[in-house]
C-alpha cells in the first residue's frame, strides 16, 4: 500500500491501472488492532488526525508493532524506527506515552481549515497512543 499514494489526492496507478480491491489476511491468534480519527463531524469527513495500529503478541510482549498515520504528512506513514520502540517489550502507560511523543517529531502536517499544524502534531501522540493501547488490549494483552 505504500507505493499507492504519491501525493494528496494522487496515486501511483497507470492510466490504464484499475484497482479493483483489496484483500486482508485473518488476523493470527495473539494480535488485535485498532483506528482513531479525528473529524469535524462524526460522519463521513476527512480526518484531522487518524492513526492505525496491528500488534502481535509473542507471549507478555509486542512480537510485530505496525503503525500508521494520516493526515499528518502528505500521504499515510508509518515509522518502522518509532514502531521498534515497542518490539520486545511489554507496554506500559509510560512507554506508549513515549511512542506517542516520538510521533510528535516525525510528522509534518499543515494548517488549512481542518485544523493547524500544531493541532495536528499534538493529536498525532494522542492518536497514536489511543491506537496502540486498544490494539494490545484487543491482542489478549490486557488493560495496562
Amino acid at each position: 500500500m505504500a507505493d499507492l499514494f504519491a501525493s494528496p489526492k494522487m496515486n501511483n496507478l497507470g492510466l490504464s491501472e484499475l484497482m479493483t480491491g483489496v484483500r486482508f489476511p485473518v488476523l493470527p491468534p495473539g494480535s488485535g488492532s485498532s483506528f482513531h480519527r479525528i473529524g469535524r463531524r462524526r460522519g463521513f469527513t476527512l480526518s484531522v488526525v487518524n492513526a492505525a495500529a496491528y500488534i502481535v503478541r509473542s507471549g507478555g510482549t509486542c512480537g510485530t508493532v505496525r503503525i500508521a498515520l494520516g493526515s499528518v504528512a502528505p500521504t499515510p506513514i508509518r515509522v518502522p524506527e518509532a514502531e521498534e520502540m515497542l518490539i520486545g517489550k511489554k507496554p506500559t502507560p509510560s512507554l506508549i506515552k513515549e511512542l506517542g511523543e516520538a510521533y510528535k517529531g516525525l510528522v509534518s502536517p499543515v494548517d488549512d481549515v481542518r485544523g493547524s499544524a500544531g493541532y495536528r502534531r499534538e493529536m498525532a501522540a494522542v492518536m497514536v497512543t489511543r491506537a496502540t493501547r486498544d490494539a494490545w488490549i484487543r491482542a489478549g494483552g490486557g488493560p495496562f
